[in-house]
């Protein structure tokens, strides 16, 4: 006989962020694995539209003083965004979730600010080439 019982409880999400950022995220350069995973993941979508064996997925990473730049070749965001409109909660809480961070980090941590930028690339005839994401470590 299976005793077992709901229980309901809330989480704050932004004092979770909070904790993660002060532990996980205390470096603006933590948001490295993020923004390359999310690029990972666009590579493997766009592997899945484009069947052909030509197709070779590639990551970029540049850094210097105050600039973090990732480059990758994936889907794009609009086209991701496309894919995955059935699923509300995916592009939402991802681009939340790394929006809460660098507003955390931003205020809590004890280095420059941050910001993040994106910039969809295009090809000639207007398709999408992948995405560039620039991390601006602010003096």
């Amino acid at each position: 006989m299976n005793n077992m019982s709901k229980i309901s409880f809330q989480i704050e999400i932004r004092r979770v962020l909070q904790i993660l950022s002060n532990d996980i995220y205390d470096s603006p350069y933590a948001l490295l694995r993020e923004n390359i995973q999310n690029g990972y993941d666009a590579i493997l979508m766009r592997k899945q539209v484009d069947s052909t064996d030509s197709f070779e997925g590639k990551i970029e990473v540049n850094i210097d003083s105050k600039y973090i730049t990732i480059e990758d070749n994936g889907i794009g965001r609009k086209a991701s965004a496309e894919l995955n409109k059935d699923r509300k909660q995916h592009q939402s809480f991802a681009t939340k979730s790394i929006d809460e961070r660098i507003k955390i980090i931003n205020t809590t941590a004890e280095f420059e600010k941050i910001t993040l930028s994106f910039i969809d690339k295009i090809d000639a005839e207007g398709g999408a080439t992948g995405t560039s994401v620039l991390i601006n470590i602010l003096s």
